[in-house]
């Protein structure tokens, strides 16, 4: 059982933390990535209820003192540590955490959007395009100064910026999964400073997708080339997104194989980390890779040119 003084120590940092999030968008959302941490060591100090019980009491306090979406990011953030305290409790693989943790964020920052709208009328969506849009006036103007002639800049970055626009999704999903590990690595690099048994993440070299993502992004490609799909529709956005997320778990395919390959051959770290930069700037030719490596194994030829 954890002494009054254990307790004492988690209520007030997390308080302290949330306090800071409250107050400052820019410290607060460094408060916001340490926050899960804090939860975490009470989770594995204390019992399940009494952290749940704490958790719910500092998200009214929030909701009550700011607003209600800046209750639930607090809320999400709290659910993410005790999650990661339960999860190790449990024996769970680093990378299930790490899976489980981007999918509270990503359900939290959808519920934050949503009471924002339903509770005060505002549409945080909305705000974000109006800005988008006069950032692509002044991008215009910017580009025209330096080229005056060349009458196509307009329509260049006005596809630009629709292409960015509609691939919000993507965007979004890609920032939990960032903001995710950004708390994992948080929370168990100062962990470990307390000499928590966390687990680790599998080698990258592992990393085997399933050969249904091929069929998928095949059907997805027929869609977009024969379908009559009207850009900018709910099925066209929905296509698009799609097809991004599906080339970035083809480039992490990708990646894994050049890996598996340099750990074959001996490769030293500096090299293993060179070839990774290189193979993510060269996105393109790292998706080939990767949809080969699903559908043809080639980390199996690798294997047996290693044996020979």
């Amino acid at each position: 059982m954890p002494s009054m003084f254990q307790r004492l120590m988690q209520w007030l940092s997390a308080t302290l933390l949330i306090f800071v999030f409250l107050k400052g968008p820019v410290y607060g959302g460094i408060a916001l990535l340490f926050l899960p941490y804090n939860m975490m060591l009470y989770r594995l100090i204390a019992k399940r209820n009494e952290v749940w019980s704490f958790s719910l009491l500092v998200t009214l306090v929030s909701g009550v003192l700011s607003s209600v979406p800046e209750g639930v990011f607090v809320l999400t953030s709290l659910v993410s540590g005790i999650w990661m305290g339960e999860s190790i409790l449990k024996g769970k693989s680093k990378i299930d955490i790490y899976i489980q943790v981007a999918f509270i964020w990503i359900v939290g920052t959808v519920i934050s959007y949503v009471s924002a709208f339903v509770v005060y009328g505002v549409n945080w969506l909305e705000k974000l395009q109006t800005h988008f849009y006069n950032n692509e006036s002044v991008v215009i103007e910017l580009l025209q100064s330096f080229n005056e002639d060349d009458k196509e800049i307009p329509t260049l970055v006005r596809e630009g910026f629709l292409f960015y626009e509609l691939s919000f999704p993507t965007l979004f999903i890609v920032a939990a999964f960032v903001t995710a590990w950004l708390v994992l690595t948080i929370a168990f690099t100062f962990g470990k400073l307390l000499n928590i048994p966390f687990p680790k993440f599998p080698k990258w070299s592992t990393l085997q997708f399933p050969l249904l993502l091929i069929f998928v992004y095949g059907g997805v490609l027929l869609i977009t080339l024969f379908g009559s799909v009207e850009v900018g529709s709910d099925a066209h956005v929905f296509l698009l997104n799609s097809s991004h997320l599906l080339k970035i778990l083809f480039v992490l395919q990708g990646v894994s194989f050049f890996r598996y390959a340099l750990e074959k051959a001996n490769a030293s770290k500096f090299i293993t980390l060179v070839v990774t930069l290189i193979a993510l700037l060269l996105s393109s030719i790292t998706v080939l890779i990767g949809i080969l490596d699903i559908g043809m194994r080639l980390r199996d030829w690798v294997d047996r040119k290693a044996d020979n």
